[in-house]
């Protein structure tokens, strides 16, 4: 016969259980919070990039609403569920750039390769941009009036950033694990899987000039992305495909 189970050692094996996933959990604790932590000094400047592009000139542009109204139930369902889709498109590569990365750093690996960390190198970072562009644009309740122009621009600015944050935790890799890193770097992409892999020896000069033109990609394509978003903008309104009102 089989022996009853009492209430009391039920109670004791959920107990022995939940202490078991609390400090499995606990343990990883320091390794998130160091994770988690240099997203904090991104949060201020996602939060003030705006002020840069309302200096521009046409700053009444920036402050303008494109108008975003229930009464237009197909437009208003098509945009929520772009960003739905891009929200939770984000947070799903967040989450598991997380998992593996903590996961690594609790086997004492030097730099993740696995996972998702297999096909390209950052996409915490990724998931943080995809994340913010949907909170940038339309959320019903906080900015009902619709898409603020400037929010877009806001993005731009915050994904800029956000790259070169990401440059930056590039280059501390590779001065703590020089040769590991940079045969990682050449195999997979910074925000997308590469296509085509190619192995070269690098020397520090070249690697000097590849962050160098890294840069000045990043400034041009930012410059770019601004002033095609702009014009694309203006065209917009002068063919009156949308319209915008003003709010002060």
């Amino acid at each position: 016969m089989k022996k009853d189970i009492s209430i009391k050692q039920i109670v004791m094996l959920f107990l022995r259980k939940f202490l078991l996933i609390f400090f499995s959990v606990w343990s990883y604790i320091p390794i998130i919070v160091g994770i988690l932590l240099p997203m904090l000094i991104i949060l201020p400047i996602a939060y003030a990039s705006w002020i840069i592009p309302s200096l521009l000139p046409g700053e009444l542009l920036f402050d303008a609403y494109i108008p975003i109204s229930i009464e237009y139930p197909f437009q208003y369902v098509c945009i929520l569920a772009i960003e739905i889709i891009i929200f939770i498109g984000g947070f799903f590569l967040f989450l598991l750039g997380l998992c593996h990365l903590t996961k690594g750093k609790k086997q004492k690996a030097s730099i993740v390769t696995t996972g998702i960390y297999h096909y390209f190198r950052h996409p915490q970072n990724l998931g943080i941009g995809l994340i913010a562009l949907p909170l940038a644009l339309y959320i019903p309740g906080f900015n009902d009036l619709g898409i603020r122009i400037g929010e877009i621009f806001s993005w731009l600015l915050f994904t800029f950033i956000l790259t070169i944050y990401s440059n930056l935790e590039e280059q501390i890799l590779i001065d703590k694990f020089p040769e590991e890193y940079s045969t990682y770097q050449h195999l997979t992409g910074f925000f997308l899987p590469k296509l085509h892999f190619r192995r070269k020896n690098l020397s520090k000069k070249t690697m000097f000039m590849t962050t160098q033109k890294r840069y000045i990609f990043l400034f041009l394509s930012y410059l770019i992305s601004v002033i095609s978003v702009f014009i694309v903008i203006e065209l917009m309104l002068a063919l009156k495909l949308i319209t915008i009102i003003l709010y002060f």
